[in-house]
């Protein structure tokens, strides 16, 4: 397991992950970023600059199940926002397609996790909760 911090620039940060992606070639990779918001939000599309749209390759009705189960409110959506955040998605998106295992080394599953900024209804263990419940699809049987 590894965890990245991205710099807030689009390129800085498309370059870190594909830096992160190459040395330590995860199968699945989760990218969080705080939205204000009042629920998570798991976003199935990344946009590049360009506008170019990347799928996102997750257990979604798993996920969302095991956010809710945890106590945390969440919905999907199809827009990460249009900044870093939406960028860095399409750039870990575009890595997995490029080298998608078993053929290549980039990751097989791919999501980012919107979550809400830390307040009495979304303290950080609500939002760790969350964060985890994420990656209950995964726990059993990694990305197969």
């Amino acid at each position: 397991m590894a965890a990245l911090r991205l710099p807030v620039d689009h390129a800085a940060a498309a370059e870190a992950i594909g830096a992160a992606l190459a040395r330590h070639r995860p199968e699945i990779v989760l990218m969080t970023g705080l939205a204000d918001d009042r629920e998570c939000r798991l976003e199935r599309i990344g946009r590049d600059l360009s506008g170019r749209a990347f799928s996102g390759a997750w257990r979604w009705a798993e996920a969302e199940r095991a956010i809710r189960a945890a106590g945390g409110a969440v919905r999907a959506s199809e827009d990460a926002g249009g900044y870093v955040c939406d960028t860095s998605y399409a750039a870990a998106l575009a890595v997995r397609d490029e080298g998608a295992r078993p053929s290549g080394d980039g990751p097989v599953a791919v999501a980012f996790l919107h979550v809400p900024p830390l307040s009495e209804r979304w303290p950080v263990e609500r939002i760790a909760d969350a964060i985890e419940a994420a990656l209950v699809p995964y726990d059993r049987d990694g990305a197969a």
